[in-house]
């Protein structure tokens, strides 16, 4: 069976509804609980979240569901803030992006899009701590400006959405949620720049913030 086609009844148990992962191959009909809401796969399918305006996943309605999980346990920086694996916290399915903020990009936004734009930021975030905590890492003029733009235009998109009042926190408030982890964003990004030789004429301004795509199915 390619393709999921179906207007009746479904019968299903809380016991059978598994929280969607990201890095799982789904088959046609696979059910899953996607921040307390419920789809069924329409197709295989695998790295594509679930939305209500997805062509991939249906939402089923009318479905009851235990209380959400708890919260992720994350490390605590502030107990060895020099010590980078401590900063940068668990990231127990090695997918590079830590289990606590994962999380809490996944609570936090509705939009797929931008759900997938604030766990990708995170790698660049990440390598902010990096730089700061590990002198060996050596990155070149272009390198640092070529992050420091990615950096740059996500934040102006964030700030934007914030503005509209489309998103209330921005991922980097959720990323960098301790004192060592903001104080180490900013000498990352100041190391950043240092390493551009200083040179403003790298740096790229972005207008509008935000893909037009993007402003637009948030707005709907």
């Amino acid at each position: 069976m390619n393709d999921f086609v179906w207007d009746g009844w479904l019968y299903t148990t809380k016991d059978t509804i598994d929280i969607y992962d990201h890095e799982t191959a789904y088959r046609v009909g696979d059910i899953i609980d996607f921040k307390g809401h419920v789809y069924v796969a329409q197709w295989p399918i695998k790295g594509e979240y679930p939305h209500h305006a997805s062509s991939s996943w249906r939402q089923l309605v009318n479905v009851e569901l235990t209380p959400a999980a708890s919260p992720i346990t994350d490390t605590d920086p502030n107990e060895n803030p020099k010590y980078l694996e401590t900063v940068r916290g668990l990231d127990n399915d090695g997918d590079g992006i830590r289990d606590s903020y994962k999380q809490a990009v996944l609570t936090q936004y509705d939009n797929p899009v931008f759900v997938q734009m604030a766990l990708s930021i995170s790698h660049e975030y990440d390598d902010l701590y990096r730089i700061v905590l590990d002198d060996t890492i050596a990155i070149s003029p272009k390198e640092a400006a070529q992050k420091l733009n990615s950096i740059t235009a996500f934040e102006a998109c964030t700030k934007y959405l914030f503005r509209e009042g489309i998103i209330q926190d921005s991922p980097l408030t959720l990323f960098a949620n301790t004192i060592y982890r903001a104080l180490y964003y900013r000498l990352g990004t100041n190391r950043l720049f240092a390493r551009t030789n200083d040179d403003l004429d790298a740096l790229q301004t972005f207008d509008p913030p935000c893909p037009a795509s993007l402003s637009k199915d948030m707005n709907d």
